[in-house]
């Protein structure tokens, strides 16, 4: 079981997995419908191309790909 510092947001997908942000990092954490991880994104903000510092908001299309909004940076990201 995770335990989060700072979940900022969590979302959707359409296989009703549970997207979780945490702005540690930040991170992403994808559950199943049982509460299984089955997906980790952690320090989003080291990955190529993409500046998160304060993660704010985040959406969850249905085809599992996401997009961030980062305050600081005043920017959305879309991650696939």
């Amino acid at each position: 079981v995770n335990t989060f510092s700072e979940p900022v947001a969590i979302g959707i997908n359409s296989r009703n997995e549970l997207f979780v942000l945490e702005k540690d990092g930040p991170s992403l954490f994808i559950y199943d419908v049982h509460g299984a991880l089955v997906n980790t994104h952690r320090n989003l903000s080291r990955k190529q191309g993409v500046s998160l510092s304060k993660p704010l908001s985040m959406a969850v299309l249905p085809n599992g790909d996401f997009f961030i909004l980062d305050q600081t940076s005043a920017s959305v990201t879309h991650i696939d």
